[in-house]
């Protein structure tokens, strides 16, 4: 089977099994018992563990899956598959435990079964996103250097992850769309008015990006209303918040039961000029 993904090292496409992952100049990559395939070559870093941890991705994995973004994840899809009218190519770059992934993919496969992927350099948050299905390629990866063949991407997706413009660019064909999604100022406010004594307003991340033309622009905004401690904590581990801030701030949370935060996004469709 070819697979969505080309070899790290000299380019060349790959033939899969269930194990192993082979190019033709004899490069091979063994795909974990995770249901997974590791391209981050971790001997060039310094680092152990790369991205998000076991204890947060299982919190994001928890929360999401009880349904409170399902309006976020609904936008994000029906900009997706705006205009799609046959099979296409789809990439999560940066795709976390694939919710969203696996939402657009169902989306998308409503008019024809699209060829999917993600990547993302958490394997722990891949564990998840290989479990939630089977029908989609996953790879330890990073977005700045994507295991992918350049101008193979009909749509990519690029959700609360970081952005490296040349490289989307590169894996996109012309005209390739992508959805990308960010916070906006008001996002979770309230949940940090309940941690610290001063908030402060974060910086909204730029709409434009070079190569791109912006076809749709959109803000997505509702009250969050969270009637217990375990979905309380889930947000709060899910977040960057919790790992910056102090131990005193991490326990204003402990024994909450309720919670009410506004959630506010940026949800941006593009093509590629």
């Amino acid at each position: 089977m070819t697979s969505f993904f080309v070899c790290p090292v000299c380019g060349a496409s790959f033939v899969r099994d269930d194990r192993i992952y082979r190019c033709e100049n004899g490069h091979c990559f063994d795909r974990s018992r995770f249901g997974y395939v590791n391209f981050l070559q971790s001997q060039r870093s310094s680092k152990k563990r790369h991205g998000d941890d076991k204890a947060m991705v299982t919190a994001r994995r928890d929360f999401l899956n009880a349904g409170f973004y399902r309006p976020l994840c609904e936008r994000i899809a029906s900009l997706a598959a705006q205009d799609v009218s046959g099979p296409v190519r789809l990439l999560d770059a940066g795709c976390g435990e694939g919710y969203y992934t696996d939402f657009v993919r169902q989306t998308l496969a409503k008019t024809a079964p699209p060829k999917t992927a993600g990547v993302d350099i958490s394997k722990d948050a891949l564990r998840f996103a290989a479990k939630r299905s089977g029908d989609i390629e996953y790879a330890v990866a990073s977005v700045f250097k994507l295991p992918v063949q350049t101008g193979s991407v009909d749509l990519l997706l690029n959700l609360f992850a970081p952005v490296c413009e040349s490289e989307f660019l590169r894996v996109l064909k012309k005209g390739g769309r992508m959805v990308r999604a960010f916070p906006d100022q008001d996002h979770l406010l309230g949940l940090k008015q309940a941690v610290y004594e001063t908030v402060r307003v974060d910086e909204i991340a730029s709409v434009a990006q070079n190569g791109f033309a912006v076809l749709e622009h959109c803000r997505l905004s509702y009250e969050l209303r969270l009637q217990n401690q375990t979905d309380i904590m889930n947000l709060f581990h899910m977040t960057p918040y919790y790992y910056k801030t102090s131990r005193e701030n991490q326990q204003k949370l402990n024994g909450v039961q309720t919670l009410c935060t506004p959630v506010a996004f940026h949800i941006v469709l593009f093509q590629k000029i």
